[in-house]
């Protein structure tokens, strides 16, 4: 992203064939899913570019890794429905070789950062995001592919970004 005349910002899609990663797991209907075609809002990608940017600084990372969202990675177009069928049988391996997955939920994002762990867990389960199909795929692949000691809640919200260990 980069400031432009008037305080707007902007950004640039590319394609990355290498390179770490932040994976997006995400409700559609939260805003970021798109049927028609493979494109989002950028009031969305600024977003996502935002909570990645945070959550970069959060981890120590020296640099700002690529985003993967599947709205942009699978096709959608009816003309590509082989490319689109392979791009789904490789969504564990796309969780696997991640560095993080990044939660986005409605839901979960108005939640008290000073709630209890117990609390947390709750909202978590009960959450739009915890129903949805691929949610068991994506946690499962991500939590066994994550070094222990890294496997961390993180809550973009707020302009300090919290880290709170999951396992106790």
């Amino acid at each position: 992203m980069e400031p432009t005349v008037g305080g707007e910002q902007s950004l640039t899609i590319r394609v990355a064939e290498e390179g770490s990663y932040i994976a997006i797991s995400h409700v559609w209907s939260h805003g970021m899913g798109n049927e028609r075609e493979n494109a989002l809002p950028t009031c969305q990608l600024l977003r996502l570019r935002k909570y990645v940017s945070d959550l970069s600084k959060a981890q120590g990372l020296d640099s700002v890794p690529h985003i993967w969202i599947d709205t942009l990675c699978i096709p959608v177009d009816p003309n590509l429905q082989s490319s689109r069928r392979l791009a789904i049988t490789q969504l564990p391996r796309t969780f696997d070789e991640t560095d993080h997955v990044l939660v986005v939920d409605a839901e979960l994002q108005m939640s008290s950062l000073s709630s209890s762990m117990m609390e947390i867990g709750l909202r978590i389960l009960c959450s739009t995001w915890m129903r949805r199909l691929w949610t068991l795929a994506e946690v499962i692949t991500a939590i066994f592919s994550i070094p222990r000691g890294s496997n961390l809640v993180y809550n973009p919200l707020p302009d300090e970004p919290e880290k709170r260990p999951r396992h106790s």
